[in-house]
């Protein structure tokens, strides 16, 4: 075999050898990946209160810390003449149709059947009803949107906006929390940002109890923060830490109780 020949078969081989080595390397490194643990305390799941149209409150009917039940008026909008006109649409709908029923049993009574003019008639009676019902359904629509109100039962948390300020459809003037159900928030070590990401699997175990819950990590804040004191009791000197949103799968979690998040080494 040309001496140039071996050359290039042993300079082949030994590559083959660093690449693989590197590979071994890889795997046993990336094989080693620890458990990550951090602190956290569990809160209720939090819901937006919301009005369905534009508008200027008038009137907030709830307080923070009030127990409330699902369909209760959270707010109230300034609904100026809008009851005024809502009911003379209600009263023109209510005549048209009366108009309608009348017209249609004097051509069931006529001689020789409908004429051309009297199923014009008809017809014009049959619009004017149904434009009626379609402006009462707007005026209805719009005092049904007058009123925010909680989607479910639970606590009235927070309010957001107040007497007189305008806000547009679907800006939150209140928040919900919902006691069956909890999210986590906790603070990732600034050594493990990184290790984590949003979509990952954890568990979350509740101070002094056996159970644990499966989480799902669903926010990572960009920016370290000092966490509570009360999830980091004995330590000499507070560190930043990255602030982590988990959701709970399932419920039994009690919100306002410690937790220790674990994220399991990947097999």
């Amino acid at each position: 075999m040309p001496q140039n020949r071996r050359l290039r078969l042993g300079i082949a081989l030994a590559a083959a050898l660093v690449a693989g080595a590197a590979g071994i390397f890889w795997w046993l490194n990336s094989s080693q990946e620890t458990e990550i643990v951090f602190p956290g305390m569990a809160q209720a799941s939090e819901t937006a209160i919301s009005f369905r149209t534009p508008g200027r409150i008038e009137q907030m009917l709830v307080a923070p810390g009030q127990q409330v039940e699902a369909g209760t008026a959270v707010a109230r909008f300034n609904l100026g003449d809008l009851p005024a006109r809502r009911q003379r649409a209600l009263e023109a709908y209510t005549a048209s149709s009366e108009l309608l029923a009348r017209a249609e049993k004097a051509a069931e009574a006529q001689p020789g059947g409908k004429t051309a003019q009297i199923e014009q008639e008809l017809s014009q009676a049959r619009q004017e009803l149904a434009e009626a019902r379609k402006l009462l359904d707007t005026l209805e629509a719009e005092m049904a949107g007058s009123v925010a109100v909680t989607p479910a039962a639970g606590v009235i948390a927070r309010l957001v906006a107040g007497r007189d300020a305008v806000v547009a459809a679907g800006e939150p003037v209140a928040t919900l929390n919902d006691p069956t159900k909890a999210v986590v928030w906790a603070f990732l070590p600034a050594a493990h940002f990184g290790s984590l990401a949003a979509g990952d699997a954890v568990t979350v175990s509740p101070e002094g109890k056996e159970n644990a819950f499966s989480g799902t990590v669903t926010a990572i804040g960009d920016m370290p923060q000092m966490p509570p004191e009360d999830l980091t009791p004995g330590a000499s000197v507070q560190q930043p830490a990255y602030p982590v949103e988990i959701q709970i799968q399932g419920e039994g979690l009690t919100p306002g109780s410690k937790v220790t998040v674990r994220k399991l080494p990947k097999r």
